[in-house]
């Protein structure tokens, strides 16, 4: 039987995930940065921090089950529509 990993544990799966993936890790070393240098711009420190949560929820919804599922299911009509076409 093969362990089913949750969306917000795994990293990477498709290139959607990637591209969100590498911009939630960019947005959240902003923030250590921001709160290690002890920068007192709000809107800077919000900012980032919403961008960072929005990131988050992102990267469970890209990586999950469903998103992978749904991909794939595209994928296969648009081989289909090909095949039939051509």
């Amino acid at each position: 039987m093969e362990v089913q990993r949750v969306g917000i544990m795994c990293f990477f799966r498709n290139k959607e995930a990637r591209v969100i993936d590498i911009m939630l890790l960019i947005s959240i070393l902003v923030l250590a940065i921001l709160w290690l240098t002890g920068i007192q711009n709000s809107f800077a420190v919000l900012g980032t921090l919403a961008l960072s949560i929005f990131l988050v929820n992102l990267h469970g919804i890209v990586n999950g089950r469903t998103y992978c599922y749904l991909k794939r299911i595209k994928q296969e009509n648009k081989r289909k529509k090909l095949s039939r076409s051509g």
